[in-house]
């Protein structure tokens, strides 16, 4: 075997490394995620560490979603693999659209929200959900808001519809 040839095959050996951890640490349980409920059909994501590489950094990159489904259903996919890593520490967790980084989230945030699938008031993470956002830049996404009680909630689920126009819907050309 010539030296090319040996480089070559080390390569490709590499890389298989580095698809199979990033398939068994995330796509598959996200694949396992989306299988196991029903609601969950027609909506494709990608999980994977950032550039396949950086095990700090889940990137949960959003594919396609039928235009039967609701942001809800696509939320519930993104709370239930929350929870299915909620065990794992991760320094960030970034949503993109085809490949196009939209939003990120802090880990630790994630985390919470992994432990309190199921358990906390799904209205009340929607609503919430939107303050813990950060832009590719690194700013805040959304605004907590302060005031009445009923004004604060309709501008809280008004984000919440905002983000998911900005992460997929515009992109799409969806009307929801």
């Amino acid at each position: 075997m010539s030296k090319l040839e040996a480089l070559i095959l080390s390569l490709v050996l590499l890389g298989g490394a580095i698809y199979s951890v990033n398939y068994f640490s995330l796509q598959s349980r996200m694949n396992q995620i989306i299988d196991q409920d029903f609601q969950n059909k027609g909506i494709i994501m990608d999980a994977h560490y950032e550039y396949y590489l950086h095990p700090n950094v889940v990137v949960i990159d959003l594919l396609g979603v039928s235009p039967l489904k609701s942001k809800s259903d696509v939320f519930r996919v993104l709370l239930q693999f929350a929870e299915e890593l909620h065990d794992n520490e991760y320094g960030k967790i970034v949503l993109a659209h085809r490949g196009k980084v939209k939003y990120f989230l802090e880990g630790s945030y994630f985390n919470i929200l992994g432990r309190e699938y199921g358990v906390q008031d799904p209205t009340n993470t929607m609503r919430t959900f939107p303050e813990n956002l950060f832009l590719p830049s690194g700013s805040n996404a959304f605004t907590g808001w302060q005031g009445g009680l009923s004004g604060v909630l309709e501008r809280q689920m008004d984000d919440f519809s905002e983000f998911h126009n900005n992460w997929y819907i515009t992109d799409m050309n969806l009307k929801r």
